[in-house]
């Protein structure tokens, strides 16, 4: 059984928490190393029309639904030392 792995890409980001610049390996089969993703999130304006529909338990964060489309979208990564340290 061959357990080596075509690589497909290399790419630097930007650590969501500490900033650090990280060096990901992406593999053909869609696998990656080198950091942790945790999925997009949206980007929306400042003055974006929202509706509040609900509250997080026991604090004072909104949970808003925004009735406009996102201007962008950004990638969340964390190093594997701040991914670990929390």
């Amino acid at each position: 059984m061959n357990t080596n792995k075509t690589i497909k890409s290399r790419l630097q980001k930007e650590c969501a928490c500490c900033g650090k610049g990280i060096k990901i390996i992406l593999y053909a089969d869609r696998s990656y190393r080198g950091g942790h993703f945790f999925g997009k999130n949206e980007i929306h304006r400042k003055n974006a029309k929202r509706k509040v529909i609900g509250k997080f338990p026991g604090t004072d964060y909104d949970i808003i639904d925004y009735l406009e489309k996102p201007i962008r979208h950004e990638e969340y990564w964390e190093c594997p030392k701040c991914y670990w340290q929390y």
